[in-house]
């Protein structure tokens, strides 16, 4: 496994461990928002990242809840830009493959 992977792999448990926080206190809705406190320092990178997307949202002071309309926006795009991203990938390796076939 490479760095790179291995670091997306880290940050994506990450994401996740916060996302199950909400859901394990039920802060699922701006009534049910919740003061949460990330135990780890990267839980808390993702934490702020939920925050600033929109997909954790802060219902008073100090209190946030999950948005789970905004979680799947947010999941959705994220889908799209990998599926972009390969397409773009494919293109340029079969260019790439072509050019050097041509040669």
């Amino acid at each position: 496994m490479s760095a790179a992977s291995a670091a997306a792999a880290l940050i994506a448990i990450s994401r996740k461990r916060v996302i199950t926080g909400f859901r394990e206190q039920g802060a699922e809705t701006p009534g049910r928002a919740v003061a949460f406190q990330p135990q780890r320092r990267m839980d808390t990178g993702q934490f702020k990242r939920l925050v600033r997307s929109g997909v954790v949202k802060e219902a008073a002071p100090g209190r946030y809840w999950l948005d789970n309309e905004a979680l799947a926006a947010d999941l959705k795009r994220q889908r799209r830009a990998v599926l972009i991203s390969a397409i773009v990938i494919t293109a340029i390796f079969l260019l790439w493959i072509a050019f050097n076939m041509l040669r």
